[in-house]
């Protein structure tokens, strides 16, 4: 992929042989077109294509939460959803004859922030969590007003909640409501992490995850 000058073909969009021209962020980019398949795929790369489906069926309702908590990672065409999948398929997903996601490695921030100490998440109703974890400001590049980030994930509606920002590293604890209706029998996986904002723009730490309650 390169970058074109906007003197050189202007506003050129399309296809010409084997490139496509576009513009993205007000840049004029062209690509070339993969080239078509001449040989049948061998075994090892069908696996590959079929984990990659996988990773990704399982991670489109993620989409907009990992385009916010992995924005350092954009680049061009790039974002943050892009990071996630890509280490969704190299650290969470169980191999076999039908490829699995694993839901407690999925990463649904990455940072250099210092993370969650000793945090644990309680189902106190059908509709509400509590989270507790210990104030370790000062640990590393933690701080007492870094903002928490809260996911939750059904993994039976594929519906992903968040809360974005709603208590400090220093409270200890925070309660969620669930904003939609859930059975009682359903269980919700529960990932926390921290994250600062400075002069616009958001460092996180990685996430954990608080299990299956």
């Amino acid at each position: 992929m390169g970058k074109l000058e906007p003197s050189v073909l202007g506003k050129i969009r399309g296809r010409v042989g084997s490139l496509v021209f576009y513009e993205l962020g007000g840049q004029a980019i062209v690509r070339k077109r993969p080239s078509l398949q001449k040989k049948e795929l061998t075994d090892l790369q069908k696996y590959h294509q079929l984990v990659f489906s996988v990773a990704n069926i399982f991670l489109k309702p993620f989409r907009e939460e990992l385009n916010f908590s992995m924005v350092t990672f954009q680049k061009g065409g790039r974002k943050g959803y892009h990071q996630g999948l890509s280490c969704l398929i190299k650290n969470g997903i169980q191999h076999g004859e039908e490829p699995q996601v694993i839901p407690n490695q999925l990463l649904i921030s990455m940072g250099s922030l210092t993370g969650p100490a000793d945090a644990r998440a309680e189902r106190i109703s059908i509709q509400e969590i509590k989270m507790n974890w210990s104030p370790n400001a000062w640990e590393g590049s933690a701080r007492d007003a870094d903002l928490s980030y809260i996911l939750i994930y059904d993994p039976v509606k594929k519906h992903v909640f968040s809360w974005r920002g709603e208590a400090y590293r220093r409270t200890g604890y925070q309660t969620i409501q669930i904003p939609l209706p859930i059975e009682a029998e359903n269980q919700v996986w529960v990932y926390m992490a921290f994250y600062q904002e400075k002069n616009k723009k958001r460092t996180f730490s990685n996430s954990i995850c608080l299990g299956l309650i």
